[in-house]
């Protein structure tokens, strides 16, 4: 990319060849002494004389392109070296000497600075550009993915299409390239009993130079069908105020149509059965003034008979008090029940065990002895009621692993305690876990246990 080249280099040394040798050659001098890194700036004076600078253009941390700027100097150049390179190369010496007016000087400083102005200037436009395609290009990505269609017409009759967006296959079964065809009209599409009426308001907008209108009307798709559009349309002019071109986006809006239809048909059915309505209500009405007398004396009746129920209803809250007052009896005595069974299981049998546990017994007698005395303790715990209320339905054997499991018992103990394989427990506790509903759950069967079923009330 060349900025800033003048005649001298353009028009007079690239017609000689040695000269236009010299350009090139120090052109790719030039390349191959670049620094690929942003801000960087590489120098140069050529064979011909004149100082040319190059920076890289880096885009998206990319090399995409050299920025050449020249030709200048950094110093007033010497005509009298000047007038000896055109004799030496047979090169017009006054046209040279003339040309080097034009070529601006330029402190060292001045130029590296400019050089690097000049790129960031270059990589902000392309960067803005790059940007807005991006943000184009997403928009055109969404827009062509969703239900509005963009179109753009020509003010010319039948309304031929210029663009239109790629969804119309999707929404209208034509492609873009079908509708913007030269032999493909607009007008064509729009529903006959819609066509007068449209072209109607598009007249009169134009005539009064509105800017902006919306329309609904129908368009066939390309099976044959009609559907209904929403069409937001913006009329483009330009500054001799001729209309230029048509804009706009159209909107499958059947559905709503159709809704608002089974709307107007609802209403008019209603009106239709409150007309009905109305006519009986007045033969009613007169029926009424000659049936006013019958119903003062329904009303009499009916208050008796609230006065008849408000008695009966006092009375059966009275029997239901006495009903509730009754049951809580019942329950305390329940409860009672069970605490001097529980009472009276323990204190008859508890001295025995002690007395049995003191007599000369091995390790799997007082294993078992144990296991008696904590099976009657929990048969009299809130533990083994409260499973059967749950009606979890456990085996004895499952009930005894269950209590065990509570207690913290592993699985080897629990089966050293039963003089059963540890095999035999665990499928019993898979049983236990299958009703209570914990297959396949992360949740401690111990735990549970404890805190789902635990006692209520330590034992008697």
């Amino acid at each position: 990319m060349k900025v800033g080249w003048r005649e001298l280099c353009d028009h007079f040394y690239h017609d000689f060849s040695k000269a236009g040798q010299f350009c090139r050659d120090s052109n790719k001098r030039l390349i191959s002494q670049l620094d690929p890194r942003v801000g960087s700036a590489t120098l140069h004076q050529c064979d011909n004389g004149v100082i040319v600078g190059c920076t890289p253009l880096i885009i998206n941390r990319t090399h995409i392109a050299d920025l050449f700027v020249g030709q200048l100097f950094f110093e007033p150049p010497d005509p009298e070296w000047f007038r000896e390179h055109a004799r030496k190369y047979g090169l017009d010496e006054k046209f040279l000497v003339d040309t080097l007016k034009d070529l601006p000087i330029i402190p060292r400083q001045h130029f590296i600075a400019m050089l690097h102005g000049i790129s960031r200037t270059v990589q902000l436009i392309v960067d803005l550009h790059l940007t807005v395609e991006n943000k184009l290009e997403i928009e055109r990505s969404l827009f062509a993915r969703g239900p509005a269609v963009a179109v753009v017409w020509r003010f010319k009759p039948g309304w031929p299409v210029s663009y239109i967006s790629e969804n119309s296959l999707e929404v209208l079964g034509y492609t873009p390239q079908e509708m913007t065809a030269s032999d493909f009209l607009f007008m064509d599409l729009i529903h006959p009993d819609d066509v007068d009426q449209v072209q109607m308001e598009v007249q009169l907008f134009v005539a009064h130079k509105i800017d902006r209108f919306d329309q609904a009307y129908r368009l066939m798709r390309k099976n044959g069908s009609y559907r209904w559009f929403y069409d937001s349309t913006v009329l483009n002019w330009n500054d001799r105020g001729e209309l230029e071109s048509i804009h706009g986006y159209l909107i499958d809006q059947t559905k709503q149509k159709e809704a608002e239809q089974q709307l107007v048909a609802y209403h008019q059915e209603l009106e239709h059965r409150v007309e009905q309505r109305t006519e009986e209500l007045l033969e009613a009405n007169t029926r009424l003034s000659e049936e006013v007398e019958e119903q003062k004396r329904l009303q009499q009746a009916l208050l008796s008979s609230e006065m008849a129920l408000e008695k009966e209803r006092a009375a059966l809250e009275e029997s239901n008090i006495s009903l509730r007052v009754l049951m809580k009896q019942v329950e305390q005595e329940k409860k009672f029940f069970e605490e001097r069974v529980s009472t009276n299981l323990l204190s008859f049998i508890e001295p025995y065990l002690d007395k049995l546990k003191r007599t000369d017994l091995d390790v799997r007698q007082v294993n078992y002895v144990n296991i008696i005395e904590e099976h009657i303790r929990n048969m009299t715990s809130p533990f083994v009621r409260k499973s059967m209320a749950m009606n979890l339905k456990l085996t004895p054997a499952e009930m005894q692993v269950a209590n065990l499991i509570r207690q913290g018992k592993t699985s080897k103990q629990i089966a050293d305690l039963l003089s059963v394989s540890q095999l035999t427990v665990d499928k019993q506790r898979n049983s236990i876990r299958k009703k209570i509903g914990l297959t396949n759950q992360k949740v401690n069967l111990k735990t549970f246990l404890m805190e789902k079923m635990g006692e209520m009330a330590e034992p008697l």
